[in-house]
């Protein structure tokens, strides 16, 4: 099955770089809580889609094509063996892009579905420093496992030398790389890395991406199989997605003075047989739903 592909090892060079740059670390910084003060305002978007060929058209699979091509010009990618397959990518869609489907091709299936949420700092500022400590702080904190989808959860990294993604166990020491928990169960993803790139182009401002992605038969479980369901989506898309993007400060119970939290995080917590639940952290956790909040009033208007 094609899946999108991501700037993974741009990303992973990019942080190379800047953590080479890093002569000294802040000894006050905290990795333990994630701190927003010194970002803008979280914002949502949808990153891409993957959809099937689109169905109930008159038009030739490759005349649909042209025609999607034509209306979202460089926006749209294929697999790498395109030939005989049945997907295609759409980056950056925007309101109409979605109307454009829906009043065309309702009923192509979506195979994923990613949902961003980004942090810039003001300015159009590059601190490396702020950058590298969010996606730190990011990676101590964050608990998609509370998610009902996030049962089977892995955290893996993106190993510059070995060129593939490994375990990350809790114990192991923050990766300068892409992080990355999947649940193979269910298809549902999270990433947290510092966005240098865009489509093999460099941005004009780095800034810290959480990115969820709805695929295998994740679209399925949020009930948006199909591209008409996307404005009933919007309806529902904080709540669905909200959990997946959990951030914790500490561990409910069983962690005497912190001693848990401070050395391993939320992941510790990732098996349920550890009996820890995460304590969230009120401030941030309404950061990432307000920016869920904001992208589903705009897709309500689909």
């Amino acid at each position: 099955m094609f899946r999108p592909t991501k700037n993974l090892d741009n990303s992973a060079l990019f942080e190379k770089s800047l953590a080479e740059r890093l002569v000294s670390v802040n000894s006050s910084a905290d990795l333990t809580k994630v701190d927003l003060t010194p970002f803008l305002p979280l914002r949502a978007k949808i990153d891409c889609i993957t959809i099937s060929w689109p169905f109930g058209s008159s038009l030739t699979e490759l005349e649909q094509l042209e025609e999607i091509k034509a209306r979202m010009a460089g926006r749209v990618a294929l697999p790498r063996d395109h030939l005989g397959s049945s997907f295609i990518t759409i980056h950056d869609p925007e309101l109409d892009d979605f109307r454009y489907l829906i009043k065309h091709f309702p009923k192509s299936h979506i195979n994923h579905l990613e949902v961003a949420v980004d942090a810039h700092l003001p300015d159009g500022s590059n601190d490396t420093y702020l950058l590298r400590q969010l996606k730190e702080q990011l990676r101590h904190c964050i608990a998609p496992q509370v998610h009902d989808q996030f049962k089977c959860v892995e955290r893996r990294y993106f190993d510059l030398m070995k060129k593939r993604w490994v375990s990350d166990a809790s114990v192991h020491s923050a990766p300068l790389t892409t992080v990355d928990y999947i649940d193979r169960k269910s298809g549902h993803r999270l990433k947290i890395y510092i966005k240098s790139k865009d489509r093999g182009r460099p941005v004009s401002q780095c800034f810290v991406r959480t990115e969820l992605t709805l695929a295998g038969a994740g679209p399925s479980r949020a009930y948006v199989d199909c591209v008409e369901d996307l404005p009933a989506f919007a309806k529902r898309l904080r709540k669905y997605c909200a959990s997946a993007f959990k951030v914790g400060e500490g561990f409910k119970r069983g962690d005497p003075g912190g001693k848990r939290w401070t050395k391993s995080g939320a992941a510790w917590a990732i098996n349920p047989s550890k009996g820890m639940v995460v304590q969230p952290d009120p401030l941030v956790n309404r950061a990432f739903g307000d920016a869920l909040s904001d992208l589903g009033r705009s897709m309500m208007r689909l």
